[in-house]
């Protein structure tokens, strides 16, 4: 009987640490992360550069990176004029998928701010996006380096924040 009353009691103890788990953990940061816990979310340019992966394999190679550029490009230049205006990448940028936000992409692309993006400063901007990525210098970025860890504040905002004006 005595061995028991041992078993369901360290049972009943073994749910009460279950339970104890289960509850809410409290406030939580911006995505859902506890406070003071990382968040990954996908960098801006991450759709851009994941349509050039040619194979589908999730690594971008400087190879599929300058090729697809490329091809990018071409799609890009509506008139086939050999540049790209803001409007033509603002209509690309809708046909990829992406959203119309070309203006920030556009200023970066048009490098030497003639209001016109050329092969080179389109296919250069991809390049060195992937340099910049392409952290242990082995040429290829796996999926991984297309999200950015932010930080969620280490404690919940004040009371007063949040009330506003």
């Amino acid at each position: 009987m005595q061995a028991k009353h041992k078993a369901w009691t360290a049972a009943g103890f073994g749910l009460a640490v279950l339970a104890g788990c289960a509850t809410d953990p409290g406030p939580r940061g911006p995505g859902g992360a506890s406070f003071g816990e990382p968040i990954l979310r996908p960098r801006v340019d991450a759709l851009l550069l994941i349509g050039l992966d040619a194979d589908r394999d999730r690594r971008l190679t400087k190879a599929e990176i300058a090729s697809g550029a490329s091809a990018a490009f071409t799609a890009a230049d509506a008139n086939a004029d050999s540049v790209i205006g803001a409007i033509e990448l603002r209509a690309y940028g809708e046909a990829a998928g992406g959203r119309a936000q070309a203006a920030p992409l556009f200023a970066a692309l048009d490098r030497n701010g003639d209001g016109a993006a050329t092969q080179e400063e389109f296919v250069r901007w991809f390049t060195d996006r992937h340099a910049a990525l392409d952290e242990d210098a082995d040429g290829v970025v796996g999926l991984a380096d297309l999200f950015e860890e932010l930080r969620a504040p280490d404690r919940p905002p004040r009371p007063e924040v949040l009330k506003g004006p």
